[in-house]
């Protein structure tokens, strides 16, 4: 009887520890849309929640510094030509965007943000996500996504990914950055056409440099970051 009134009391702790750390979803750069029963609805990153915790237990949006394409894990033309180009830009790749829903589950998307359109262009999705006070990862596959590169040329080049899995360590105590970072995710097979200008001033598809495809889905890519979070 004893052990059945503390488990309640501990269940009734928890569920109010929970409520008290709900946050919207993040706005700005991404449509804010969620999916029904935590499924993963299309949104994405942008400001951080208006909780007056920090982000170990809000919504956060964090921006990657370093971000780079692994070989041979990703093919090796395209990790060296658009490691070359994502190394002197200055708009972040991806960004890493978390919320909990009213129902005390975490959410994560791993997706460039895009302020320009206010997310209406380029959409990604949510998908549930383990959290633990060292880091986080995703609990399944994020549907979509997009990594943003800026070209030889200047032009803003905007490559989709699917079946994203993710996971990051927190960086610091207060979870204001993000360290050890990496993904893996799919180029889709409709991407192959998309053009950019390396940093040689050499014109040429993702198809062209992706090579062969991994599956009838696309090309297979990983790369690494850290990140730090919006203010």
């Amino acid at each position: 009887m004893q052990l059945g009134v503390l488990g309640g009391l501990l269940m009734a702790a928890l569920a109010i520890g929970c409520s008290n750390t709900v946050d919207p979803v993040p706005t700005g750069g991404l449509d804010s849309r969620t999916g029904n029963n935590g499924s993963g609805g299309s949104g994405g990153g942008g400001s951080t929640g208006t909780g007056t915790t920090d982000a170990c237990t809000t919504a956060a949006n964090w921006q990657s510094i370093k971000l780079k394409f692994d070989a041979p894990e990703s093919p090796r033309e395209f990790a060296d030509a658009l490691n070359a180009l994502v190394k002197v830009q200055s708009a972040p790749a991806i960004s890493v965007s978390n919320y909990m829903t009213p129902h005390c589950v975490w959410m994560v998307a791993f997706s460039a943000t895009d302020d320009a359109s206010a997310g209406a262009d380029h959409a990604a999705t949510y998908t549930e996500m383990f959290r633990h006070p060292a880091g986080l990862w995703t609990a399944k596959p994020q549907s979509s996504g997009w990594i943003r590169v800026v070209d030889a040329a200047a032009k803003t080049v905007w490559i989709p990914i699917a079946n994203v899995t993710g996971s990051a360590n927190f960086g610091a105590t207060d979870c204001s950055s993000l360290a050890n970072a990496d993904a893996s995710a799919v180029v889709p097979r409709s991407a192959g056409g998309i053009t950019l200008m390396t940093a040689e001033g050499k014109t040429t598809t993702l198809a062209d440099l992706l090579g062969r495809r991994t599956s009838n889905e696309g090309w297979t890519v990983h790369f690494s970051f850290s990140a730090d979070i919006i203010r």
